[in-house]
C-alpha cells in the first residue's frame, strides 16, 4: 500500500507528489476536474489550491470530499502525467 508524504502545487492543474519510498510523480489533473458537479469547483485554481494528505498519507483530497487514493497515483499511466 502506497504512501503519499508530500505535496507541492505547481502551475495550472499540476500537482507533484513524494511517496513514502521518496519516488516522485508530477500529475496534470486537468483531464479529472469539471466534468461533474463535484470536481467543477476544481476549475477554480484558489479551490483546487485546498488540496491536502490524508492524514495516513493515503491519498489526497479536497473540500468537498473528491480524492484520489495514494496507490492509483502511483499507477498511473504514463501517458496521462506531465512531467
Amino acid at each position: 500500500m502506497e504512501k503519499i508524504e508530500k505535496i507541492d502545487l505547481l502551475k495550472g492543474s499540476k500537482i507533484r507528489i513524494v511517496f513514502a519510498d521518496q519516488s516522485r510523480k508530477t500529475i496534470d489533473f486537468e483531464s479529472y476536474i469539471g466534468n461533474s458537479k463535484l470536481t467543477e469547483p476544481l476549475l477554480q485554481k484558489e479551490y483546487f489550491d485546498q488540496v491536502s494528505i490524508y492524514e495516513n498519507g493515503r491519498g489526497i483530497y479536497w473540500p468537498n470530499g473528491f480524492d484520489f487514493c495514494a496507490d492509483f497515483l502511483k499507477e498511473i499511466e504514463p501517458n496521462l502525467i506531465n512531467q
